[in-house]
C-alpha cells in the first residue's frame, strides 16, 4: 500500500495537466496518482496513454462525458486504500516536498493541539481566497521553486486552525475521506462541492488547518472556463442548491451557558432576561456562599441543570458546560456572564434566525460588548472597552474545545476556535453592568490581581488591571434602537449579488436590492437572503436610483455597498461603533484593486443616518456632496475601507461600462456647462484612455470654474508630478555622469519617486 493517493479530474486542457503530472513525479515520492479523464475531447486520452505505459503507479479513469468534479473523484475515491488522499486540480504546479510537508504539518498540528479530529490540511496559494491565500507576482512564476522554497522557510511550523479548505488542492486521511462520505453529485461540473464536503467533515467533528509553509501554484478555474455561461447560470444553480440543501423550516434547540459565583446581585435579572429567548441554561457555580443557588433552583419556568466546583478554574469550568451541552443534543449555545444581559428586543425568533443562516458554513457569531458606566445611559469608549467584541454564540460541533489564552485557567474564550469565514458579526451587543458601579469595578480589580500574578497582555492590554479603577473615562450613549440597512444596486450579475449577501447578510436588520436589469434570478436571491426587492429600469441617472432606494428604508442607518464591494467580517465590531456616534455620516477610502496587483485609493459616503437632508446628485459618479454642504451636516472619516473588485473585471465589461458613463458625462456636462464636477469626472475617463492631455485640460476648466476644487488641484498636481518623472528620468539617462547637476536631478527624482509612490484618487 502507497502511502498518498493523489486524484486529479482532467476535462481538456492537456498542457495544463501535463506540466501538473511533471511537477508531480519532480516533487512528490511514495504516491499512486489517479487520473481521470472526464469527458476530454483534446489530447488528454493519448497522453494518459502514455503515462501509463511509461510509469507504474498511475491509474487511469476514463468516463465518455464530463461528469463534472465531484462524480469524477469519487470514481477515484472508492477505489483508495493509501493512509493519506489527497484531492488535486490539474491547473495546479506542486513544487518540493509538497506532500511530505503537508503529512508531517498535519501530524505535527495534531499533536501540539492534543487533538486527533484534525484530519485533513491544506497549502497556500497565489489563486486561493482567505488564509490560504498569498501574495505573488508575475514574475515569482518563473522563479516558482525560489518563491516555495523562501515560504518554507519564513512560515516553518506556521498553521491556521479552519473548517474550510480551498478545493484546488486539499490532503487527508484516507479514513476521514470515508467516514465523511463521497462528494454530493448534484453540483453541476464545479462549485461549491469543496464546501459543501468539508460542512459535512466539521458536522462530523473533523477539523481542518492550513500549512502557511507550503505553497502550489494554481492557475485558478481553467476548466470552468470551457463553459460559456458557468459564472451566469452553472455557478448561480450550485450556489443556490448548495443554501437550499441545508435550510430547513425546523426549530433548532439552543441552552445557554452560565459560570457563577456569588452572583445574587445579578442573578434574578439574569434569569427573567434569558427568559425571553431560551428555556434551558446549565450552570457551573465555583462554591458561592451567598444565595446564588437557592435563587437558581427556585427560579420558575427555567430548566436549570447546576455542576459545583469548589476551586477556580475557569478553563474547566467553560470545557465542561460546552461538555455537557453537546451531550445534552443542543444545536446551538449562548456563553454570557452573570452580569451580561441581552437587549429588551432579543427574543426566541431574534436566536432562531441566527441559527438558521442562509450560508450554512455560518457556525458561530460575536457580540460586542458594551460596558454601562455609572448608569444605563452611557458605556464605556476607552480602550479596552471599546473593542469587546467575542464570540459567544455558537453551533455545537462534536470534539469542540475551548480556547485557552492565560495561565491559571484564566481568560479563556467563552467558545470553541471557529475560523474567521465561519464568523459572523451581529449589531445586537451584550449589555455588560458587571462595572457599573465603582464599588463593583473595585472588587474585580482586587479579585484579579489577588490570583494573577501573570497578566495575559493580549487580553487585558499592557498595564494589568489599572482600566478597571481608573478615572480617566470616555463615554457614549447607548442607544438601544439603532437599527442598520444594507442597500444595494444591482444589474443582472447573479454571482455577485449572491457572494455580496452571503458575506454580508447576517449583520444587518435590513436588506433593500433595487434591481435595474432583466434577470429572473436576482429576485430569487432576494428571497433566499430575505431581502426587499425593487426593480426599476436603468435610465442613465444612478443618483435617482440611489434616492428611491433610501426612500423605501425606515431603519436608523443606510449602509450602501455595490456588488463588486465588501467589508472584512473583521471589521464589522467597529460599524456597530460608529453607528452610536452622533454624527451624520461616514467617509469610507475605497481599496480600488488593480489588474496589475496595485491599488487605487478613491473615498466616498456610503454609511449615512437616514434622515431627508442627505441626497445623491448627478447622474454618474453620484455622491452626497452637494447635500453634506448646503445642509451643513456632520461627515467624519471612517475607521474601516470598503474594498472594491470593480476594476478586476473582465475587458469587455470595463469598456462598456467606460462608455456608459462617458456617454452620461457629456450629456450632463451639455446640460449644466457650469457643473465643476462634470469636468473632474470627465477628465478621468480620457486619462484611463490615455489621452492625457485632454485630461488635464478638463482638470484645468475644472479648477477655473471653482478654485477651491481641492481634488482637481490634488489630482493636476501628482498628473504633473508624474510628468516630471518622465522628464527627470530623460534627463538622467543623457546628463554627463560629471555634471554638477547629475546628484542633484538624482535626488530630486528619488524624492518625487517616494513622494509619488501612492496614487490616491478623489
Amino acid at each position: 500500500m502507497t502511502k498518498l493517493s493523489i486524484i486529479i479530474p482532467c476535462f481538456n486542457n492537456v498542457d495544463l495537466t501535463r506540466a501538473c503530472v511533471s511537477s508531480i513525479f519532480r516533487n512528490t515520492s511514495d504516491f499512486t496518482l489517479f487520473l481521470i479523464d472526464n469527458g476530454s475531447t483534446d489530447e488528454t486520452s493519448n497522453y494518459f496513454k502514455y503515462l501509463v505505459s511509461a510509469y507504474d503507479n498511475i491509474q487511469i479513469i476514463h468516463s465518455n462525458i464530463n461528469l463534472g468534479f465531484g462524480p469524477a473523484v469519487n470514481l477515484a475515491l472508492s477505489t483508495v486504500d493509501s493512509e493519506y488522499t489527497c484531492i488535486l486540480n490539474n491547473d495546479t504546479l506542486v513544487t518540493s516536498c509538497w506532500s511530505s510537508r503537508l503529512i508531517d504539518s498535519l501530524n505535527e498540528f495534531r499533536f501540539r493541539r492534543g487533538d486527533d479530529s484534525f484530519c485533513f490540511i491544506g497549502p497556500v496559494s497565489n489563486n486561493a481566497s482567505g488564509i490560504q491565500s498569498v501574495d505573488f507576482s508575475p514574475n515569482d512564476f518563473n522563479n516558482l521553486d525560489s518563491f516555495s522554497d523562501q515560504i518554507y522557510k519564513d512560515n516553518r511550523y506556521k498553521f491556521s486552525f479552519s473548517h474550510f479548505l480551498s478545493g484546488f488542492c486539499f490532503l487527508g486521511f484516507t479514513s476521514a475521506f470515508k467516514e465523511v462520505g463521497p462528494f454530493d453529485e448534484n453540483f453541476k461540473i464545479g462549485g461549491y462541492e469543496d464546501n459543501d464536503f468539508f460542512l459535512r467533515a466539521a458536522l462530523k467533528g473533523f477539523k481542518c488547518c492550513v500549512d502557511l509553509s507550503v505553497f502550489i501554484f494554481h492557475h485558478g478555474q481553467q476548466t470552468l472556463n470551457i463553459f460559456k455561461n458557468y459564472q451566469s447560470d452553472l455557478f448561480f444553480k450550485n450556489c443556490m442548491y448548495y443554501v437550499q440543501k441545508y435550510s430547513s423550516p425546523d426549530l433548532k434547540k439552543m441552552c445557554v451557558l452560565l459560570r457563577v459565583k456569588n452572583g445574587d446581585r445579578f442573578l434574578p435579572t439574569f434569569l427573567s432576561n434569558v427568559k425571553n429567548f431560551c428555556h434551558d441554561i446549565f450552570v457551573v457555580d465555583n462554591d458561592s456562599s451567598d444565595t446564588t443557588l437557592s435563587i437558581l433552583r427556585s427560579f420558575p419556568d427555567l430548566n436549570i441543570q447546576i455542576q459545583s466546583f469548589n476551586c477556580f478554574d475557569e478553563s474547566r469550568d467553560r470545557q465542561f458546560l460546552l461538555d455537557t451541552a453537546i451531550k445534552n443534543g443542543f444545536d446551538w449555545a449562548l456563553s454570557l456572564d452573570v452580569d451580561e444581559v441581552m437587549p429588551d428586543y432579543v427574543n426566541f425568533d431574534f436566536f432562531q434566525r441566527l441559527m438558521h443562516p442562509v450560508n450554512p458554513e455560518i457556525f458561530s457569531y460575536s457580540f460586542n460588548i458594551f460596558t454601562f458606566f455609572e448608569s444605563e445611559k452611557y458605556i464605556r469608549q476607552d480602550s479596552p472597552w471599546n473593542y469587546l467584541i467575542g464570540i459567544r454564540f455558537f453551533r455545537l460541533l462534536p470534539n469542540s474545545k475551548i480556547d485557552i489564552h492565560g495561565k491559571r485557567g484564566l481568560h479563556c474564550s467563552h467558545s470553541p476556535s471557529f475560523s474567521p469565514v465561519n464568523t459572523r458579526h451581529t449589531k445586537t451587543p451584550i449589555l455588560h453592568y458587571g462595572y457599573i458601579s465603582s464599588d463593583l469595578r473595585l472588587s474585580k480589580h482586587d479579585f484579579y490581581n489577588s490570583i494573577d500574578d501573570d497578566p495575559f497582555q493580549p487580553n487585558i492590554g499592557p498595564f494589568g488591571y489599572k482600566h478597571l479603577t481608573t478615572s480617566e473615562v470616555l463615554l457614549a450613549e447607548y442607544r438601544p434602537n439603532n437599527s442598520i440597512s444594507l442597500a444595494v444596486l444591482t444589474d443582472d450579475n447573479c454571482s455577485k449579488l449572491y457572494s455580496l449577501l452571503y458575506n454580508h447578510q447576517s449583520y444587518f436588520d435590513e436588506i433593500h436590492v433595487l434591481h435595474t436589469g432583466k434577470s429572473k434570478f436576482i429576485q430569487s436571491i432576494c428571497a433566499a437572503f430575505r431581502a426587499n426587492y425593487y426593480h426599476k429600469p436603468f435610465k442613465n441617472n444612478f443618483s435617482y436610483l440611489r434616492n428611491y432606494l433610501k426612500s423605501k428604508i425606515s431603519t436608523s442607518w443606510i449602509l450602501f455597498l455595490d456588488t463588486d464591494e465588501t467589508i472584512l467580517h473583521s471589521d464589522f465590531s467597529q460599524l456597530s461603533q460608529m453607528i452610536l456616534r452622533d454624527v451624520d455620516g461616514y467617509l469610507f477610502i475605497v481599496w480600488n484593486f488593480q489588474p496589475n496587483g496595485s491599488v487605487i485609493f478613491s473615498d466616498n459616503v456610503r454609511l449615512i443616518k437616514n434622515t431627508d437632508k442627505i441626497y445623491w446628485s448627478h447622474p454618474v459618479h453620484e455622491s452626497v456632496s452637494e447635500s453634506v454642504r448646503l445642509n451643513h451636516l456632520d461627515i467624519i472619516p471612517s475607521p474601516i475601507p470598503i474594498r472594491h473588485s470593480g476594476f478586476l473585471e473582465d475587458q469587455s465589461i470595463k469598456s462598456k461600462k467606460s462608455k456608459l458613463y462617458l456617454s452620461i458625462l457629456r450629456g450632463e456636462n451639455a446640460n449644466h456647462p457650469s457643473d465643476p464636477s462634470v469636468y473632474f469626472h470627465l477628465a478621468f475617463h480620457y486619462f484611463e484612455n490615455n489621452d492625457i492631455q485632454t485630461g488635464l485640460s478638463y482638470l484645468d476648466k475644472c479648477i477655473s470654474l471653482d478654485p477651491r476644487f481641492f481634488l482637481a488641484h490634488k489630482e493636476l498636481g501628482l498628473r504633473y508630478c508624474n510628468m516630471a518623472l518622465d522628464h527627470l528620468k530623460s534627463c538622467l539617462d543623457s546628463i554627463p555622469r560629471g555634471h554638477y547637476y547629475f546628484d542633484y536631478i538624482s535626488r530630486l527624482y528619488d524624492y518625487i519617486s517616494g513622494v509619488n509612490s501612492i496614487e490616491f484618487r478623489g
